[in-house]
């Protein structure tokens, strides 16, 4: 799994909502299997507690072996996927918006065909 975010502002404040998310997303993964659920909880944590001003772009994604996945995008720059495989590139398209605004959910990333792999 990885994940890839970014708050707006500069300076004290975004690095308080950044100390904020990391903590809320580091225990909330810890208790909760599905990423969709992770990122709804930190959402709503978000919401409640940075200002009006203030939001997060995230990416997350899990990959397996075969090459498929999952990922969720919370309105983060476009996010490309390269298959070494196949040495084609796919670019992974999502309908959320930055965290403080939605609820998320789970995209799937297709598998390869097993003789591209």
């Amino acid at each position: 799994m990885g994940v890839l975010a970014d708050v707006s502002g500069k300076g004290i404040s975004a690095a308080l909502l950044s100390s904020m998310l990391l903590g809320a997303l580091s225990m909330e993964f810890r208790s909760r299997t599905q990423p969709h659920e992770v990122l709804n909880r930190a959402n709503q944590l978000l919401c409640e507690k940075s200002l009006p001003f203030q939001f997060v772009t995230l990416f997350l994604f899990l990959l397996s072996p075969d090459g498929g996945g999952q990922f969720i995008s919370a309105g983060h720059n476009p996010a490309y996927l390269f298959r070494s495989a196949t040495r084609t590139i796919e670019q992974l398209v999502s309908d959320a918006y930055c965290l403080g605004d939605v609820r998320f959910r789970l995209l799937s990333i297709p598998r390869l065909p097993s003789r591209q792999r």
